[in-house]
């Protein structure tokens, strides 16, 4: 079994994985958490988006994002701050 530190260097590759394939779909990343408790990866993603943006459009964004994210990491709850503006 791989130490702590290894499992987190592959959540943390995994979340930048999935924040890559979907860069064009937000403006900038704030914050990254993420925590382990027994299988279950818990993650928080702050991201901004174009205040242009519907709340409908920004949430099929994240939705997309969080699927990817699913998908990279079994076992994952994760949850999206969204952000607007550039501040």
């Amino acid at each position: 079994m791989r130490g702590d530190g290894a499992l987190g260097r592959a959540v943390r590759e995994a979340i930048d994985r999935a924040l890559a394939r979907h860069a064009g779909d937000y403006d900038q990343l704030t914050r990254v958490r993420s925590r382990r408790s027994g299988r279950v990866v818990f993650i928080e993603l702050a991201l901004r988006f174009d205040p242009g943006l519907s709340i409908a459009e920004v949430n099929r964004r994240i939705d997309r994002l969080k699927q990817s994210l699913a998908r990279e990491i079994e076992y994952s709850e994760i949850s999206v701050l969204a952000l607007a503006g550039t501040g």
